[in-house]
């Protein structure tokens, strides 16, 4: 699981309303949306989702950066039992993807890494 700076999320939730920041706003938004429906917006979820990993590269660098560096200890194991629960956890990483796109884009960011405060 990665963790970030919860400084740079409360950063990322600010300049989301900022006209610059408009388009990942309405994703952000459109993610929300759809979280709040799962259960009846499946197909959805995963639409959203490969359309949100081919427009933000920063979704795939930041899982790249997340597992090149050290693990915390940690007993928490990854189990995702259902569909519904894979997408909910694709979605909130593409959520915190375009945070990092919203950072790096406003400068409060020069590198993936200084988001990430550890992963486990």
């Amino acid at each position: 699981m990665i963790h970030f700076k919860q400084d740079l999320i409360d950063k990322a939730k600010q300049l989301k309303n900022l006209n610059d920041y408009l388009d990942a706003c309405n994703d952000l938004n459109s993610i929300d949306n759809v979280l709040q429906h799962i259960n009846y917006m499946n197909d959805r979820a995963w639409s959203l989702h490969e359309k949100l990993i081919n427009k933000y590269v920063e979704i795939n660098i930041m899982l790249n950066v997340a597992n090149t560096l050290p693990r915390k200890n940690s007993s928490i194991v990854a189990n995702v039992s259902n569909n519904n629960s894979l997408i909910e956890n694709l979605l909130i990483q593409d959520m915190f993807g375009i945070y990092t796109h919203i950072l790096l884009k406003s400068k409060d960011i020069i590198d993936v890494k200084d988001f990430i405060d550890y992963v486990d």
